[in-house]
């Protein structure tokens, strides 16, 4: 079951492959980052999550425990996670500005003037070769568009995750939104963005949000 939860775990960090992934960063003045994620997944998509990693009826989706270790292996200190269901899972803690494997990734970057989030192909492709073959195999069930360089826009996408898994599943993914909200150290500045989850899975280039004091 570990691996399973380690695959949702990487996918909520990398805010991919849920209902409405929710990313909340505020730059400290002193360096690095406090961090709030927050996903989940709706009953039918849980049931197909559960059915292609062979998971048994109704059983949880997430473990606090795993979860916890995963941010900590990242990087990620002072963790904190909690389970409002079965079915979402709400995390937080503190991301030094250097030397955790999410400052490696290049996702978060944080100067002394700005604070950034990046996705794109590099992004997933660096977080992909962190992770075990295990792992690796469920993201290539996933097959997402910007992960195995495959020229492919959303409703392309969504037409072979239909094929896949069924059309609501389907649905549910790439019309899903992502929400990123980036904080400067002082609360002054802040920028808010929102990007469908089928626009961030089939990029081609780097997209990047970014707050600057």
């Amino acid at each position: 079951m570990k691996k399973i939860y380690f695959l949702i775990a990487a996918f909520s960090l990398m805010t991919f492959i849920s209902c409405s992934p929710k990313i909340s960063v505020t730059a400290k003045a002193t360096g690095g980052s406090d961090v709030v994620f927050k996903t989940g997944f709706s009953d039918s998509t849980a049931d197909t999550l559960r059915t292609i990693s062979g998971l048994p009826a109704n059983s949880p989706i997430f473990s606090t425990d795993d979860i916890k270790e995963i941010l900590t292996q990242a990087g990620v200190q002072r963790t904190i996670v909690r389970t409002p269901s079965p079915m979402q899972v709400e995390s937080s803690g503190f991301i030094p500005a250097a030397l955790s494997e999410l400052s490696k990734t290049n996702i978060f970057r944080q100067t002394q003037r700005s604070l950034s989030i990046t996705l794109g192909p590099k992004q997933l492709k660096e977080i992909y070769s962190r992770i075990g073959t295990e792992s690796q195999a469920y993201f290539d069930m996933m097959m997402i568009p910007a992960l195995i360089g495959e020229e492919m826009d959303a409703e392309e996408y969504r037409q072979l995750l239909s094929a896949m898994y069924g059309a609501k599943f389907a649905n549910e993914l790439v019309d899903g939104k992502i929400s990123i909200t980036l904080t400067s150290p002082n609360g002054k500045k802040t920028t808010r963005a929102e990007a469908t989850l089928g626009e961030i899975l089939t990029l081609q280039k780097e997209k990047t949000w970014s707050v600057n004091w």
